[in-house]
């Protein structure tokens, strides 16, 4: 880059020296006058090209070393040249293998290989874009290149020698880089043109693979086989062993190539995995410090037994989820992990008989994760099939009738019995089609079977696990706000629900997979969510619909988390007048109205539509919600104007209390028996509402007083007066007012007005005072009198 840029300062200096020699050639003829009239015509006609050329020569020197620099720099080709040689490999390999063992494939073998289809068509996809793009810049640069080359001013001669040599130079470089572009443009599109053959191989495959399979999946009730007591060894071609590691090392090749193209998403996976383990490592931490640890760890076994196995059992339950459509070696990779890590939590918590109960589940599921890899059917395998399903059915058994081996949350669990009911049934099936010839339906409910009941009992420990991450949570911080917010103790149930019921959804999503009606099932489903639906002239789609709704109960819930972290109990406690609330009223506010247009624009509603909404919303108004419009609007210019804050004292229609809460449609005001006022926004700007606190909190307080004729006035105004001064409640600017009110039929009445810095106060200070009052009288032999004495 350094050489180039010097390159092109020392061309600019020699056109400066050149322009430089011009000036001077001029200024010369000019000296010579007419006697040299044809050489000054010459000379004038090189007057005006040169300049012209040296702007030329100037451009097109940054347009040539702006080109060498883009070709040495963003033409990268050492990537596709590494990649698709391979790729190219093992769609060879993929097509000699389905045409020589396409009769044989099962289903899980060729959903895999349309999986792993889909993912190197990806990569190509990707690989092509990039050609494309490359492609592209190169036609654009070499355009600018033959412009050049192409240019007429360029093949004048000059009389100056210097400017000739460096349009000669110029052209060199140009044609030197033309070259390399032309290179560069065939090589590109040689690999776009093998790129895009990959492409079509794959598809190719793919559709042949798709189609085999629903083949399959039509005549899956058909038998492959003879029936298991008619076979005989001398049918199958391959022994048990030898189809198990054949089956292994295609797995291995398989996780390899499945895995290098999910990069990106095994990275999102851990990284959701390390937030969620340093969430639960810092709430163990805390509460490893408290004094109450005992008793809080014992409610969360399993977090308490590894906080980091459990965390690994969560990972390797969502983390297939976040692949899509995984492999069925993938799958089976995250389910031997998932096995290892639930075995390791819940065997401290199981019997002896338990353990041996586990121990034969364990068994079970291995030998049906390598049932579904196998290709080629042998012998031992359908014996084998029979004796699993058999001792599937004892296992499942035991689990329904001696659940109480199993303890912890497994003892008590009602779904575990519903899904031994299942298993057992979807055996005795699986049984019945080994029995009579039919293998892929056997392995597919003989697999359903045992999946059913490993995930069911993998997702019933992880709700617990993540009840105690909250249970966790809640203790660690038991007086923060965020911990009133989750209120595990009242909210327990709640969340248990709410957890099982993903739990369940999950289960389903795998059991469809299992039975290999999930594309059917997600089709159907996406179907009918995004088929239009039409009322009148307007059409819809129950998936928008969703969507809006969703996105509306996404903002409630975010408001209403922010009213609740921005509540107004500290201001009310501490009797402080305050902001906030409008503050967080008019955040809520804006909420809603970004989650309304979220709504809109993600669910697809046109603009046209939504003024039609609008309208028949302002009909609604004019007819019968104009009171919660009013209230709605008087919410927000509440919110803008703030004639009454959280903390103030007002009082209206009658009613006096603190505000409370200032909400969106109505305002709370607590009143000092401890009752909530509920008031609509519309009311406190239409009628007359007084606020005691608008400017300060001072609040002015008087009683009157009796006595008697006989009493000496100015003895009487001494005495109050120093109560009043001696009292550091009562303010002394303004200062106190003592006065004679009237004279009564039996003492002349007084009237006493002080004011108090904080009204919350008035009560106390106002008894206080009188109190005060009557003693210092009293010392002073002065009777307070209302009536005669008797």
């Amino acid at each position: 880059m350094s050489f180039i840029v010097t390159k092109r300062y020392m061309r600019a200096l020699s056109l400066m020296a050149l322009s430089f020699m011009v000036l001077l050639c001029n200024t010369q003829a000019q000296k010579k006058g007419n006697l040299q009239f044809k050489k000054v015509k010459i000379q004038s006609l090189s007057d005006t090209i040169v300049p012209y050329l040296v702007n030329k020569v100037e451009t097109y020197n940054f347009m040539v070393d702006r080109s060498s620099f883009s070709m040495k720099m963003n033409y990268d080709l050492g990537p596709v040249q590494e990649q698709i040689p391979p790729i190219e490999e093992k769609l060879g390999a993929f097509k000699k293998k389905f045409e020589k063992t396409s009769k044989t494939l099962n289903l899980n073998s060729l959903n895999t290989m349309v999986i792993l289809l889909g993912e190197v068509s990806g990569k190509l996809k990707t690989y092509q874009e990039l050609m494309t793009e490359y492609g592209d810049r190169l036609t654009k640069s070499n355009k600018e290149i033959q412009k050049i080359l192409n240019d007429p001013a360029l093949t004048i001669k000059v009389p100056d020698s210097a400017l000739n040599n460096q349009v000669n130079e110029l052209l060199s470089e140009a044609k030197s880089l033309n070259n390399l572009q032309e290179r560069t443009m065939a090589t590109v599109n040689l690999w776009r043109s093998r790129i895009s053959l990959c492409i079509l191989q794959a598809k190719d495959l793919s559709s042949d693979m798709t189609f085999l399979a629903i083949n399959k999946k039509v005549n899956i009730w058909t038998a492959e086989e003879k029936p298991l007591f008619k076979t005989s060894p001398d049918t199958f071609t391959k022994g048990y062993f030898e189809a198990v590691s054949s089956a292994l090392s295609r797995t291995t090749l398989t996780l390899k190539i499945f895995f290098s193209s999910k990069v990106n998403m095994i990275t999102l996976s851990f990284l959701i995995l390390i937030i969620l383990t340093s969430w639960a490592l810092l709430n163990l931490r805390r509460i490893k410090k408290s004094p109450d640890k005992d008793r809080i760890l014992n409610n969360a076994p399993y977090l308490k037994r590894s906080v980091i196995a459990a965390n690994l059992l969560a990972y390797f339950v969502y983390a297939p989820l976040l692949f899509g459509d995984p492999t069925t070696q993938a799958l089976h990779f995250f389910e031997l992990l998932r096995l290892i890590t639930l075995t390791y939590l819940i065997i401290p918590f199981i019997t002896k008989k338990g353990k041996w109960l586990w121990a034969g589940f364990c068994l079970l599921w291995l030998f049906y994760a390598l049932e579904d890899l196998l290709i080629d059917s042998t012998y031992a395998e359908r014996w084998l099939l029979l004796a699993a399903g058999l001792f599937l059915v004892l296992i499942c058994l035991l689990m329904l009738i001696r659940a109480q081996w199993l303890a912890g949350d497994l003892s008590n669990s009602g779904i575990l019995k519903t899904l031994s009911i299942f298993s057992i049934a979807l055996s005795i099936l699986s049984l019945f089609f080994n029995l009579t010839g039919r293998v892929n339906i056997t392995k597919i409910f003989g697999g359903a079977a045992l999946e059913s009941m490993y995930l069911g009992i993998s997702l019933i420990i992880l709700c617990s696990i993540f009840l105690q991450c909250i249970y966790l949570q809640s203790e660690a911080y038991h007086a923060s706000r965020f911990s009133a917010f989750i209120n595990f103790e009242k909210q327990h149930t709640r969340y248990k629900r709410n957890f099982l019921f993903v739990a369940i959804l999950i289960w389903l999503v795998a059991i469809s997979r299992n039975f290999m009606v999930n594309d059917l099932l997600f089709g159907g489903l996406g179907h009918f969510l995004n088929h239009p639906r039409v009322i009148g002239q307007y059409s819809f789609t129950l998936g928008s619909v969703i969507i809006f709704f969703f996105i509306i109960f996404i903002s409630s819930i975010i408001s209403r988390a922010i009213k609740f972290f921005f509540d107004s109990e500290k201001v009310l406690s501490s009797g402080e007048r305050s902001s906030v609330n409008s503050m967080v009223l008019l955040f809520r506010l804006i909420i809603w109205v970004f989650g309304f247009l979220i709504a809109v624009a993600i669910a697809g509603i046109p603009l046209d539509k939504l003024s039609v909404m609008l309208g028949a919303l302002g009909v609604g108004i004019g007819f019968g919600l104009q009171n919660i419009a009013n209230n709605l609007v008087s919410g927000i210019i509440l919110a803008f104007e703030r004639p009454i804050q959280v903390g103030d004292q007002i009082e209206i229609s009658g009613r006096s209390g603190t505000v409370k809460e200032i909400g969106v449609r109505s305002s709370k005001l607590s009143n000092s028996e401890g009752a909530d006022i509920i008031i609509p926004n519309g009311n406190l700007l239409s009628e007359q509402l007084i606020n005691w606190t608008l400017q300060d909190r001072r609040k002015r307080a008087e009683f009157t007083i009796g006595v008697a004729y006989a009493a000496d006035l100015d003895e009487v105004f001494a005495i109050i007066e120093n109560v009043l001064t001696a009292n550091k409640n009562v303010q002394q600017q303004p200062k106190p007012s003592i006065s004679i009110e009237q004279f009564g039929d039996y003492s002349v009445i007084i009237k006493i007005q002080f004011w108090i810095a904080d009204l919350s106060q008035a009560g106390s200070v106002r008894s206080g005072v009188m109190a005060d009052t009557k003693r210092s009288l009293a010392g002073a032999g002065i009777a307070l009198q209302n009536r005669p004495l008797s």
